[in-house]
């Protein structure tokens, strides 16, 4: 006994019967190869937009480290030729070298004071954290959202 072998063909097209057809898009394959090429791309962006921002603020960190840096050491100096000198110029007016040493302690600690309050300011005018980075993530995670809402919404029609 032979046994017919039958093609069966099944053609497939729009699902519904009325109206113009369906314009079904670019293969879901395409789509998500152009969405994983987008958020490759967009991902490879934000990292150098942190890296450059980073390498900016940190720049300004090292600017502002290196004048504290020189400014305590210049003070350093100027104390000490100071101290000398005005312990012995106003322990000679006064006749009290240790009254003269405590004058001159105190008048070093208020400019201390004022040089540290204002290295204080500077820094806390700094941002540092990668404000537009963020920004920008923010916005890329809104993006994701609003595409993947998109996507779901054309896979249930």
């Amino acid at each position: 006994m032979a046994v017919q072998e039958r093609e069966i063909r099944v053609e497939r097209g729009p699902t519904r019967r009325s109206g113009p057809p369906i314009d079904e898009g670019p293969p879901l394959q395409e789509l998500f190869r152009n969405l994983s090429e987008d958020a490759t791309h967009l991902i490879r962006q934000e990292v150098a937009l942190g890296k450059a921002e980073l390498r900016e603020t940190a720049s300004a960190l090292g600017r502002d480290a290196a004048k504290i840096g020189v400014a305590l050491t210049l003070g350093w100096f100027a104390a000490l030729a100071a101290t000398t000198f005005l312990i012995v110029g106003i322990g000679a007016l006064i006749g009290s070298y240790w009254l003269s040493a405590l004058i001159v302690a105190v008048l070093f600690g208020g400019a201390a004071a004022v040089l540290a309050s204002q290295a204080r300011k500077d820094l806390e005018s700094r941002d540092l954290k990668p404000s537009r980075t963020i920004d920008t993530l923010r916005e890329d995670a809104d993006w994701a959202q609003r595409e993947a809402e998109e996507v779901k919404r054309e896979w249930k029609t």
